[in-house]
C-alpha cells in the first residue's frame, strides 16, 4: 500500500499535551474531489468498531471542521458491509479545532481526550465503547473521500492501515514510565 511506498496523500500525527489529552493533526493532499480526510483508532487493521476523527472541508461555510464518526461493520470471509455514521454528539471528546484548506491540501488540528467513551449511533450510553489512548495500543486507519449531499462522510476513495499498533503513551512526555492508566 501507500504506507510502504511512502506515496500516501494523507497522514496523521498524535502527541501528548497532558496526562489526559493529545494533540491530533490530520493532513490530506490532492483533495480536488475529496472533501474529508479521516483517521480512525482500531483494535485491528480493518474497518469496524472504530473511533473515527474526520477532518472535513465544509464548502457551504468555507470552514474546516472535525467530526467524530463510528465505523460499523460485520467481518466475515464472504461479505463485508461497512458503514460510517456520525456520532450523536459529533464533537465527543474533541476541542480546540483549527484547520485550513489551501492548494488542495486539507489540514486539521485538534485536541482529543485521552479517554473517551464513544456511544455508537443508535445505542444507549451504557453501550459506550471506551477508547484509552494512554493504555490501549491501536492501529491507525486513514481514509480520504467525498461528502454526501448533506455534508457527511461518504465512502472513501483511498485508504491505508497501519500493520502495527501504536501505544500513544510512548508519545506523551507527560506520562512517566510507571503510568498505568
Amino acid at each position: 500500500g501507500c504506507l510502504e511506498s511512502k506515496t500516501c496523500n494523507f497522514s496523521t500525527r498524535f502527541y501528548g499535551l497532558s496526562e489526559s489529552s493529545y494533540q491530533v493533526e490530520i493532513l490530506g493532499s490532492n483533495m480536488k474531489e475529496n472533501k474529508y480526510v479521516a483517521a480512525a483508532l482500531s483494535l485491528d487493521d480493518q474497518m469496524g468498531d472504530d473511533s473515527v476523527m474526520a477532518c472535513i472541508w465544509d464548502e457551504k461555510t468555507s470552514k474546516v471542521k472535525v467530526e467524530m464518526y463510528w465505523n460499523v461493520g460485520s467481518k466475515n470471509d464472504s461479505y463485508r458491509n461497512f458503514t460510517t455514521y456520525p456520532l450523536d454528539n459529533p464533537n465527543e471528546g474533541i476541542t480546540n479545532v483549527s484547520g485550513r484548506f489551501v492548494d488542495n491540501q486539507l489540514y486539521c488540528k485538534f485536541v482529543r481526550e485521552a479517554t473517551t467513551s464513544i456511544v455508537p449511533p443508535g445505542e444507549n450510553a451504557s453501550n459506550g465503547v471506551n477508547f484509552d489512548l494512554n493504555s490501549i495500543p491501536y492501529h491507525i486507519l486513514l481514509a480520504v473521500g467525498p461528502l454526501t449531499s448533506n455534508g457527511k462522510v461518504d465512502h472513501h476513495t483511498d485508504k491505508a492501515a497501519s500493520k502495527e499498533t501504536y501505544s500513544f503513551s510512548d508519545y506523551n512526555s507527560f506520562l512517566d514510565d510507571t503510568y498505568s492508566g
